[in-house]
């Protein structure tokens, strides 16, 4: 693992960190340079890479829950029991080496671009529009509770759930 980290980080130090106009240097710094791209390309997949084997690593303990209760002894639960004992441990050193080498990019990415990386979330294209329409839908409530109207229990509910912070 360690050759591989070591030829991971001159691979990716070695990625130009000066191509970006000088405005966007000013903007953004580096993290629109190949490098900064690259880095933060390979830090995001292998925080979903580490996401899917957690969760592998979950259905393995809950294989380990039923089979723990097939307990009979038999040459096919042997099989099984070794294979699943060979998965766990797997999937454990699978996890070590995707956490190892995101913590590496991550770091790269820190002194390539000088920001903190920050893992890729999606954001709904209609979140602003969603926004809106809440906010709309709040000062509709406040009016009516200015009138004097009395709000149904849907409204109050929802009058409720949009001034909680």
């Amino acid at each position: 693992m360690e050759a591989f980290i070591n030829h991971l980080t001159s691979a990716l130090q070695e990625l130009p960190d000066d191509n970006v106009t000088l405005e966007g240097q000013e903007q953004y710094g580096n993290i629109y340079t190949a490098a900064g791209i690259i880095t933060n390309g390979i830090a995001n997949q292998m925080a979903y890479e580490l996401d899917k084997q957690s969760s592998y690593q979950d259905k393995l303990k809950e294989e380990t829950k039923t089979l723990a209760t097939q307990n009979s002894g038999t040459e096919f639960f042997q099989v099984r029991s070794q294979s699943l004992k060979e998965r766990r441990t797997n999937c454990q050193v699978n996890l070590e080496y995707i956490q190892e080498t995101l913590d590496i990019c991550s770091k790269l990415y820190k002194q390539i671009t000088g920001n903190t990386w920050q893992r890729y979330v999606k954001q709904d294209p209609h979140l602003a529009e969603k926004a809106d329409l809440t906010q709309g839908k709040l000062e509709i409530l406040e009016m009516l509770i200015e009138d004097g109207v009395d709000l149904t229990p849907e409204q109050k509910e929802q009058y409720a759930k949009l001034t909680a912070k």
